[in-house]
């Protein structure tokens, strides 16, 4: 039986833990802050992110393809998510409808980080532009206790599928700065 059978089997919504995946560092580079690490896997270059919304900081953006099929990377760091991982959730969904076209949050699955750290991974999907073209993305939310974390994947439908995406994300290590131990996923 693979993952995908598995989470199948438990059903939407399902708690699992993030794989234990083989390092991605090979040539990659490492984005550290004093709360979270994230290895960018090798392959994927650097492209010049926006400003930030509200509260919402880049902290960076990287592509990997030809601008046609063009996949991506982002990480971005919110200073002010609410006061829980659902009500980041919740700021999370609201912006992406506001900033997107036609905007279809496909599923909400809770999970554990492979330290512990509970989180949400939400697919969604999303027209851009005046174009019919049809994105996706793995969107990998964690609530500190202090700020949120939010690290999607994605590219147009087809481009990268949900275990690529799960491998990009795996190298994510959030560490709780929250009173008391991080509440249950």
């Amino acid at each position: 039986m693979n993952r995908r059978t598995m989470l199948a089997a438990m059903g939407a919504g399902a708690l699992y833990a993030l794989p234990a995946l083989p390092a991605l560092a090979d040539g990659g580079r490492t984005i550290a802050t004093d709360g979270f690490t994230f290895v960018v896997p090798a392959g994927w270059r650097e492209a010049k992110a926006g400003r930030g919304a509200n509260s919402v900081t880049h902290i960076g953006l990287w592509v990997q393809g030809s601008y046609a099929d063009q996949a991506f990377i982002a990480l971005d760091e919110d200073l002010d998510p609410g006061s829980t991982l659902a009500a980041f959730a919740l700021v999370t969904e609201n912006d992406m409808r506001s900033r997107l076209s036609k905007v279809f949050v496909d599923a909400r699955d809770k999970l554990q980080m492979p330290n512990g750290m509970p989180g949400l991974r939400m697919k969604v999907e999303y027209l851009v532009g005046d174009s019919d073209t049809l994105y996706q993305q793995y969107v990998w939310l964690i609530y500190d206790g202090q700020i949120g974390i939010s690290l999607a994947v994605g590219g147009r439908v087809g481009r990268l599928d949900l275990d690529e995406a799960t491998k990009i994300a795996s190298s994510l290590t959030v560490v709780w700065r929250g009173d008391g131990p991080p509440p249950p996923p």
